[in-house]
C-alpha cells in the first residue's frame, strides 16, 4: 500500500511540479526515493531478507539516476560524463550488492535431491532382476510398508 501511495504522489508531482521547475522536481523525487529506501531498511516489509536487500538496492539505483539527472538538467553539456557516471554507479551498486548478499544473506531456498537416473534405468532395463533394490532407490520415501506390499513375482514371471 505504501508503494502505491508513493507511486501516486510521484505521478501527481510529475504532472504539476515538473512543468514549473524540473530541478525542483528532481530534488523532490530524490527525497521521496530516499524516504522509500529508509522505509525498506527500517520496516523490512518483505518476508525474505534478500528481497528487501535487492529492493533497497534497486531504489538506490533509482536515487542515483535521479540525482544525476537533476544535476545534468541544471548543467549544460557533458552528456558523456553523465552516461559514464550512471554506468559506474550501477556497476558499483551491483558489485556491492552481490558482495554484501554473499556475506550477510545466506540462501534459504533449498531444493530436494532429485532422482538418481542410474537406478531408474536399472529398474527399467533389468526386467525385474534388481527390481526391489532399484525401486527402493527411485520410489518416494514415505515408509517401508509401501515397498513391502509390492509383489515382484508377477513381474519376474512375465519376463
Amino acid at each position: 500500500m505504501v508503494k502505491t501511495v508513493v507511486q501516486i504522489i510521484l505521478i501527481v508531482m510529475n504532472k504539476t511540479v515538473k512543468r514549473a521547475e524540473s530541478t525542483v522536481h528532481g530534488a523532490l523525487f530524490s527525497i521521496i526515493m530516499a524516504v522509500c529506501i529508509g522505509f525498506i531498511f527500517r520496516c523490512k516489509p518483505y518476508n525474505y531478507p534478500r528481497f528487501c536487500w535487492w529492493q533497497a538496492l534497486s531504489l538506490i539505483g533509482v536515487l542515483w539516476l535521479s540525482v544525476l539527472s537533476a544535476i545534468s538538467s541544471s548543467v549544460e553539456g557533458g552528456y558523456s560524463i553523465y552516461f559514464l557516471l550512471v554506468c559506474i554507479g550501477w556497476v558499483l551498486i551491483g558489485v556491492i550488492g552481490i558482495y554484501v548478499q554473499r556475506k550477510k544473506y545466506p540462501s534459504l531456498l533449498y531444493r530436494r535431491k532429485g532422482l538418481d537416473t542410474t537406478h531408474l534405468f536399472r529398474f527399467a532395463f533389468t526386467f525385474g532382476k534388481h527390481s526391489k533394490n532399484a525401486l527402493s532407490k527411485i520410489a518416494p520415501r514415505r515408509g517401508s510398508e509401501e515397498l513391502s506390499c509390492i509383489d515382484f513375482s508377477d513381474v519376474k514371471q512375465a519376463y
